[in-house]
């Protein structure tokens, strides 16, 4: 598989996004211990894209996700993988973002660059450690907010994007980028992780960069 230029450039821009459960690696009955291929394939892209996001660009040791670009998760090309940031890679998957709680979906006034608010608020986790609930509440504040919506309407929009994508008869419109998921921080692994060892203003044990 390879990739135009056009086709990157048009990829690094994060807008939300969904696939059929069918494609789940779940639904084929494959679990991770079973896949055979798929932790080796994982530290290679890791050590290849130096833990940083493809979207963002936030840097960390752990917790960082390896994504598969087509969709296809029996695909552990190199070509087919990169790294995301745990809030980026949940932007992608907004169905399984809402049914685990992981955030809500956000309706703007105007439109937001949703890879740079991921990185803001990733940011602000990494500076403010325990105090980083309350800061990210204070970003929340001050996006120009038209709708503030539950995790189920996550799920609600996941399925409006799987149905148009089913729709042969013409190329399914991306979602306009007035549409941002904002994470419920505390669901996430590394988000915890980096509070628990988080040493004040000198940042948190472990930090490589971001």
């Amino acid at each position: 598989m390879s990739w135009s230029a056009e086709e990157e450039f048009n990829a690094k821009k994060l807008r939300l996004n969904a696939i059929e459960e069918s494609e789940f690696r779940s639904a084929s009955g494959v679990s991770l211990e079973e896949d055979a291929g798929w932790p080796a394939a994982r530290q290679i892209v890791l050590a290849r894209d130096n833990n940083t996001c493809w979207f963002c660009g936030f840097s960390y040791p752990k917790y960082m996700e390896v994504h598969h670009r087509e969709g296809k998760w029996n695909d552990n090309s190199p070509e087919n993988l990169v790294t995301l940031c745990p809030l980026c890679h949940s932007c992608l998957h907004i169905g399984l973002a809402g049914i685990q709680e992981r955030g809500k979906l956000l309706v703007l006034k105007r439109s937001c660059d949703q890879a740079g608010l991921n990185r803001f608020v990733l940011d602000t986790i990494v500076k403010y450690g325990p105090a980083a609930p309350a800061a990210v509440t204070e970003i929340l504040k001050t996006l120009p907010i038209l709708q503030e919506l539950d995790s189920i309407s996550l799920v609600m929009l996941a399925n409006k994007i799987v149905k148009e994508k089913s729709n042969k008869r013409r190329v399914p419109r991306p979602i306009d980028d007035k549409f941002i998921f904002f994470p419920d921080i505390m669901a996430f692994n590394i988000v915890r992780y980096i509070i628990k060892n988080h040493r004040g203003t000198g940042g948190t044990k472990g930090q490589n960069g971001g």
